[in-house]
């Protein structure tokens, strides 16, 4: 049985990652490269103004977004780690459905609850876990995959009715949209520029 509506933590992927963005094509997109040397492809999220201004402060600590993209293991950079989590660089956090699992692989579904939507993220190690089951997951980068560190069962089902997009709560009291306003142009970008899995 699952936990009631609202108690469970939302569907995310998120991590803490030490290194720079190179390779950049102008076009939000680049490599993230990781202090050693390992590049990972990655879209950068932001105005150009603050894309320009990620690329040029080299390396840092960044929060970044993992999910997977033509099969392999991609970031989505928004900003700098802020100080009250750079203490957990090189951690990577999962919350996530099992849609697959074997002896040395787990793909997780994370399902968008803002965008209602769904992705994916890739982890090695072994989980005594079974599909559909709702997990919380830690992972580290080991090359360019990230490898389980631990985990914990949050709900033997994963429902998506048990998760309320604050978007959705936003629509039941505001029904006129005037004008296109700057954020939500970045918004439009960003679900754009957003890799699209199966």
């Amino acid at each position: 049985m699952t936990e009631e509506p609202g108690k469970l933590p939302n569907p995310e992927s998120i991590g803490f990652l030490k290194g720079r963005i190179v390779d950049f094509n102008g076009l939000f997109q680049g490599q993230f490269e990781v202090d050693g040397g390992v590049k990972i492809p990655c879209v950068l999220l932001g105005s150009p103004i603050k894309v320009n201004r990620m690329v040029a402060a080299g390396s840092q600590v960044w929060t970044v977004y993992p999910q997977v993209y033509q099969g392999s293991l991609s970031l989505k950079v928004r900003e700098r780690a802020s100080q009250k989590t750079l203490s957990k660089e090189g951690q990577f956090f999962i919350k996530g459905r099992i849609k697959k699992i074997s002896e040395r692989r787990i793909v997780l579904e994370i399902w968008s609850v803002e965008r209602q939507r769904e992705y994916q993220v890739i982890l090695d190690g072994f989980l005594k876990a079974e599909v559909d089951q709702y997990w919380g997951l830690e992972a580290a980068l080991e090359g360019d995959k990230l490898v389980l560190v631990d985990g914990q069962m949050l709900a033997a089902v994963f429902n998506r009715e048990d998760f309320v997009s604050f978007r959705n709560r936003k629509e039941l009291t505001v029904s006129i949209v005037p004008e296109v306003v700057a954020s939500d142009l970045a918004s439009d970008l960003e679900t754009l520029l957003e890799p699209v899995v199966g």
